[in-house]
């Protein structure tokens, strides 16, 4: 009796395995412009003319944990049922070549992807889960994003989200939706590289990134006409890095960090108009290397609050119109800065904090009249002239009201002469034609004195005038 209770054991343990084996064996489909509705398979031969179809097939033969679509160029349509609930697996998309277009106008579904705990299984909030949920997009054009794509909301799964060559061009998102929301509270992984996302109007009280409790890697990538946001990456907890890439012409906030270890190597902050760039919250720390930050209209550049570092080495500041840094309760450590032709100049608003400053060069920038910082209770540690002026220095209310009372004189100045040209031009136009007008009046009487002065042939000289030679003859 025991040793079939064995054998049964044994059969049922192989059976898991092998169970086990077969979910996790890697299926691998194809999906074509091309493709037949009947083709079952999916292969490379005959592939699949939907990506609903791809996912499909994989799940008839219950190998749905691990999927690889490889897509043809071509314009697909993601639609309500091609919506992806996920757990415990591996999905990814690969564009074959170039023109793989995913449309995503009747997506329907606030996300595309969903990754969430099913209902039945035990919640945990411990972070050494050997459950992994995984999703790539590589080389693939994302356009006409009306929804999100991507919304993680696990206690359970580690989710690593990958995004390679990929594009996202030319969409509006609807309100309360973070076209990327990953939102477990497990460990998640983002991995960002050589991707472009362009001319994309965010939902108001939304990102384009969201990532707490995150591991996020964004190289070589581009960030550009992007408005309507909070912030285009927002991330809580975790660290970030953000190798060569370029945040440019956008008109909401790039970055938003609270609780982070980060790094900034190489980058650019280009043409920008907002509150910041960059906003750092909540005993962040915050590196930033070799960067270009240069024509952007903001009120300040790096907003530095809640007990945050920020260090910057190596960088530069240039044709900006704003202020610098706001540093509140927090501190900023500057080495080897240049910082040229920026307008509406300062520095830093320091408040409560410390500015730690070494070989900082300056040149050619318009210092607005309340000078190139303003501090209160602020530590300059310095080997440079920068000083937190004293209230005493800064400009009174009477230098403040002579400063703007010969603003006040020069304009009325330039008022009277301007008025007094146009008055000028306009009595010599009333002159000229007042001329004009008399000398058309003198011309008419002459003409008319000439003609009354003319004598009228009387009868008696018409009787007396002889006739045409023709009248004589006949």
């Amino acid at each position: 009796m025991k040793f079939i209770t064995i054998i049964y054991l044994l059969i049922s343990y192989s059976l898991l395995v092998l169970s086990n084996d077969v979910n996790n064996e890697l299926c691998t489909v194809y999906v074509s412009k091309y493709g037949a509705w009947n083709n079952k398979d999916c292969t490379n031969q005959y592939p699949c003319l939907t990506i609903g179809q791809a996912i499909q097939t994989c799940n008839n033969q219950n190998k749905g944990n691990n999927i690889n679509v490889l897509v043809q160029p071509g314009v697909y349509m993601i639609t309500w049922s091609d919506r992806l609930p996920l757990y415990n697996a591996n999905l990814q998309f690969t564009g074959i070549g170039s023109g793989v277009i995913f449309d995503l106008t009747y997506q329907a579904e606030p996300y595309w992807i969903t990754i969430k705990d099913p209902e039945n299984i035990q919640k945990s909030s411990s972070s050494n889960s050997n459950i992994t949920t995984t999703v790539t997009l590589k080389n693939i054009e994302f356009t006409t994003i009306d929804h999100g794509i991507v919304l993680a909301n696990s206690t359970t799964s580690i989710v690593s989200l990958t995004i390679s060559q990929c594009k996202f061009n030319f969409s509006t998102i609807q309100q309360g939706i973070s076209m990327f929301n990953l939102q477990s509270t497990n460990n998640q992984i983002v991995n960002i590289q050589q991707t472009l996302f362009n001319s994309l109007v965010l939902a108001s009280n939304g990102y384009l990134l969201s990532a707490p409790n995150a591991e996020v890697v964004i190289q070589n990538s581009i960030f550009t006409n992007i408005s309507g946001c909070l912030a285009v990456v927002q991330w809580n907890g975790g660290s970030v890095s953000f190798p060569q890439t370029t945040f440019q012409n956008n008109f909401c906030p790039c970055l938003l960090v609270s609780k982070t270890q980060g790094t900034l190597n190489s980058g650019s902050f280009i043409g920008s108009q907002s509150l910041y760039s960059i906003g750092v919250n909540q005993n962040s720390n915050l590196q930033l290397n070799s960067m270009n930050i240069s024509n952007n209209i903001i009120v300040s550049l790096l907003s530095i609050n809640d007990s945050s570092t920020v260090q910057m080495s190596n960088s530069f500041i240039s044709y900006n119109t704003g202020q610098i840094f706001e540093v509140n309760g927090s501190t900023l450590e500057l080495d080897n800065i240049t910082m040229t032709n920026n307008y509406k100049f300062q520095l830093a608003n320091c408040q409560s904090s410390v500015i730690k400053m070494n070989n900082i060069i300056t040149a050619n920038n318009i210092i607005p009249i309340i000078g190139n910082m303003s501090c209160s209770h602020c530590d300059l540690d310095n080997n440079e002239n920068w000083t937190c002026p004293n209230p005493n220095d800064q400009p009174s209310s009477s230098s403040s009201y002579s400063y703007t009372a010969e603003l006040t004189k020069d304009r009325n100045t330039l008022i009277i002469v301007m008025s007094s040209f146009v008055i000028v031009i306009l009595i010599s136009i009333v002159a000229f034609n007042i001329y004009c007008y008399r000398k058309n009046n003198q011309s008419h009487s002459s003409n008319t004195t000439s003609l009354s002065s003319t004598p009228t042939p009387s009868l008696t000289s018409l009787e007396k005038t002889p006739l045409l030679q023709s009248d004589q003859e006949a």
